[in-house]
């Protein structure tokens, strides 16, 4: 069966891209999907599950604020070699050194910006559009944190420690950006520089809450080759604009919804990142799983579901954090479930992912061996269609 591509419909512009006034217009997006006609999502002979790693405004705007009422896009100046800005906002950006996030009247998102992310929200809700007609379904990971978290800076205190002193850490101060040196803006914590009384002496940072669980925590991470625990910047806080689904690929979305049979097509949706003692990278399970919380560790149950699909297609923020450890997850459910055929029906787009910099060859090796161990397909929108 030969299935025609979709279109991209009138009510999209490239411009709505990163704009915090834009929100899904319903009304014109529901006209708009009726009148494609397209065939409707139960009658789908080859199931596809469309999964949208934390495409949220957090990590897929460019910092975004509101300086005496007039708007501002923030952009790093160590990173305007890589950046690729569209046009249209060259107005409203700023170039900055050192951020104070203090003398801001509004944060509307990009707290935790990953560098040209907008270019693949662009691509992935294009080929969206034009590959509607065989989309079954879609999903979406969503970061949903509470106020403090075990990455946040303000869980730790420097400690007048000879590590601490040799780099010039005041005692009582918080990590800050490039605390460690030049070549690390986001401080990563390793065990030697967590302090704990007994363990590690002569640590640098003294957790404020639960100390042997964080200095487990971080060696945990270590002793198993994960990423190591690293102090993001606040990002994506419940009931913020920035832990939302970002607009245009909610109506994208939407779009789809009511073009492909209404309730049989309801995006499903995965919260993570809901508890302040461990990170959550992946959308199914934590980086360390904790004995006092059933939720902690792999969510076998959650993938179960997915076994109805034929392929799984993904994208999303960052390629080297979130939807790596993502489809490392899911590599690891499909196994635990007996399902292992599944890993070959993961395809990931890889166009319509972000990177932060820093992480380049650790992204690369993990990837790689993704790819020759376990066979997963790495694609882009121009290579890779199912119209």
């Amino acid at each position: 069966m030969v299935i025609k591509p979709g279109v991209v419909p009138e009510y999209f512009k490239e411009t709505q891209i990163g704009d915090p006034l834009y929100q899904p217009p319903h009304e014109r997006i529901m006209k708009a999907a009726f009148m494609a006609n397209l065939p409707k999502a139960a009658g789908d002979q080859k199931k596809t599950l469309r999964l949208h790693v934390d495409k949220m405004p957090d990590f897929s705007w460019l910092l975004t604020v509101v300086q005496d009422g007039i708007l501002k896009r923030m952009a790093p100046e160590a990173l305007r070699p890589i950046l690729n800005l569209p046009k249209h906002w060259e107005d409203s950006i700023e170039w900055f050194t050192k951020l104070d996030y203090f003398k801001f009247d509004s944060v509307l998102g990009g707290r935790l910006s990953v560098p040209n992310s907008w270019i693949g929200t662009l691509k992935a809700t294009q080929w969206d559009y034009i590959n509607a007609p065989a989309i079954t379904q879609h999903a979406c990971t969503i970061d949903w944190h509470g106020m403090t978290s075990i990455f946040d800076r303000h869980m730790y205190v420097a400690m007048d420690t000879k590590q601490a002193r040799d780099l010039g850490i005041k005692p009582g101060s918080i990590p800050t950006a490039f605390v460690h040196g030049e070549d690390e803006m986001f401080p990563i914590l390793t065990p030697d520089r967590i302090w704990h009384a007994t363990k590690n002496p002569d640590g640098i940072w003294k957790p404020l809450f639960q100390p042997d669980w964080v200095y487990d925590y971080a060696k945990n991470l270590v002793d198993n080759n994960k990423q190591p625990l690293i102090l993001w910047t606040i990002h994506c806080q419940r009931q913020t604009m920035g832990a939302c689904i970002d607009p245009v690929v909610m109506s994208m979305i939407t779009y789809h919804h009511y073009a492909r049979g209404l309730l049989q097509t309801e995006p499903i949706l995965f919260y993570k990142g809901m508890a302040w003692k461990w990170d959550e990278y992946g959308a199914f399970g934590g980086e360390v799983e904790d004995p006092e919380d059933a939720n902690s560790g792999l969510r076998v149950d959650t993938l179960e579901a997915f076994d109805q699909y034929e392929l799984i297609v993904v994208d999303g923020d960052a390629w080297d954090k979130c939807v790596l450890t993502t489809v490392q997850q899911a590599i690891d459910i499909f196994k635990k479930l007996g399902i292992p055929q599944m890993i070959k029906k993961m395809v990931v787009l890889s166009d319509c992912c972000g990177t932060i910099p820093g992480f380049e060859d650790f992204a690369k090796k993990a990837w790689q061996k993704l790819v020759d161990k376990e066979e997963i397909r790495i694609e882009t929108t121009e290579t890779f269609s199912l119209v």
